[in-house]
């Protein structure tokens, strides 16, 4: 688990109060698996406290990104929503007990 400020590369709206964010966040990247979270400080202030726990959706190694994709449901990601490209957001991260994947083909049964 590392703690790291991350630069905000992209920010999109994909539906109703759906985002997209996409981080460069190569430390992370590089030790992240599957099932695993990032905790994301929302706000530079201590409004609101407590960080976001939010489920990593993909990870670039080779570009070093780390994708979330999130939903507006409060203040914290209502905050969230507002950064755009070039914002840095503290993170932290991987969390959880990640699995591996099978290898393509494999059976999984």
């Amino acid at each position: 688990m590392v703690d790291v400020m991350a630069l905000v590369k992209q920010q999109e709206r994909v539906g109703a109060g759906i985002y997209r964010l996409i981080l460069d966040a190569p430390a992370i990247c590089s030790v992240a698996l599957p099932g695993q979270f990032v905790h994301i400080r929302c706000a530079g202030g201590l409004d609101p406290l407590l960080r976001r726990p939010l489920s990593i959706h993909r990870v670039d190694r080779e570009r070093g990104e780390l994708w979330l994709l999130y939903r507006v449901v409060g203040k914290g990601t209502s905050l969230l929503a507002q950064k755009k490209p070039g914002d840095r957001l503290a993170i932290m991260g991987p969390l959880g007990r990640g699995f591996t994947l099978p290898a393509p083909g494999a059976d999984v049964v």
